[in-house]
């Protein structure tokens, strides 16, 4: 190529970048249901300006930054900093909100008819990097925090670090024909539970393994023999506050399927080896004052050795 084409390629290139920078994009309108305890978050969905719409007349607290009066049936505009939360004081009830995003400006909306934000400060003090603009993360209508997380990965290895996560194990048993296990948590426990891990182990032979996850305990494991006083803290705290149950006894299948034990896996357990019942990164939410667990029946033999461990979070 020429260092004419070149440059021809090059003018080519400005040339479209320009126009794509003058182009006028098309909005994105959404509309959030808005009150004193829920908001919505700044979004310019890559757009250059955000305007509000509402029927009715709102107070906007904007972020920790300060308050906007929206008039009714009128645009306004909100383009301040992005992800900031904005809620509407004194609206008990929600109500819907336009919200606009566009590279155009709105003529005659309204830049806020009571406006008591200074995007120099935070919380009366000028911005520094000590003192950021907070910008939050909402998980079930309320603030990330130590008592709610968002439930992933590295959130869970931090309950661990956090002295929140327990294991309790049968450690190894003689088998008997028909090995069954099973961890409850009662109705009164106060805890927001996450079960991350079941695992199972047989040595003589290879047999399948039927988990259930339970709303009441199984009256015939429940008979059986409790594990409960082996719990271990993976983090080195506290013992546990739910009031759990684990208990594991021999001769039990499993139940006909109901409303109160439903098939979570089916699975085989190779000899000499452990299988975890949970798919990578699957777990079981079970929250405060609902009973809940999951209940293992292995097919097992009067030989060998059997065991079963469960792993999880409380906050």
């Amino acid at each position: 190529m020429s260092e004419k084409d070149l440059l021809l390629e090059r003018l080519d290139e400005m040339i479209r970048l320009l126009h794509l920078n003058v182009t006028q994009r098309p909005y994105i309108d959404q509309t959030y249901a808005v009150s004193q305890s829920r908001g919505f978050f700044l979004d310019y969905k890559e757009r250059k300006h955000l305007y509000i719409f509402s029927h009715l007349s709102l107070t906007l607290a904007i972020g920790t930054i300060g308050s906007l009066t929206v008039p009714a049936n009128t645009w306004t505009d909100i383009s301040f900093p992005p992800n900031l939360q904005v809620f509407a004081v004194g609206q008990a009830t929600a109500t819907l909100v336009l919200v606009r995003a566009t590279d155009e400006t709105i003529n005659g909306a309204s830049n806020g008819a009571d406006t008591n934000i200074n995007l120099n400060q935070v919380n009366g003090t000028a911005l520094s990097n000590a003192n950021p603009v907070p910008v939050s993360q909402i998980v079930g209508g309320a603030a990330i925090s130590a008592t709610n997380p968002e439930i992933n990965i590295s959130n869970i290895e931090q309950l661990i670090l956090n002295g929140q996560a327990f294991s309790c194990s049968t450690d190894f048993q003689t088998a008997a024909a028909a090995m069954a296990g099973e961890i409850f948590f009662p109705a009164t426990n106060t805890k927001n539970i996450i079960l991350w891990s079941a695992r199972a182990a047989y040595t003589n032979a290879t047999q399948f393994i039927q988990s259930r996850y339970i709303t009441a305990v199984d009256p015939n494991i429940d008979a059986g023999t409790s594990v409960a006083g082996q719990v271990l803290n993976l983090g080195g705290g506290a013992a546990p506050t739910s009031g759990f149950s684990f208990k594991y006894a021999s001769g039990v299948t499993a139940p006909a399927v109901s409303a109160a034990s439903v098939p979570l896996s089916a699975d085989n357990t190779a000899q000499n080896q452990t299988t975890e019942i949970f798919a990578p990164g699957e777990f079981r939410y079970i929250p405060p004052g609902v009973a809940g667990g999951i209940a293992v029946y292995h097919n097992t033999t009067a030989a060998g050795k059997w065991g079963l461990t469960f792993r999880w979070v409380e906050f």
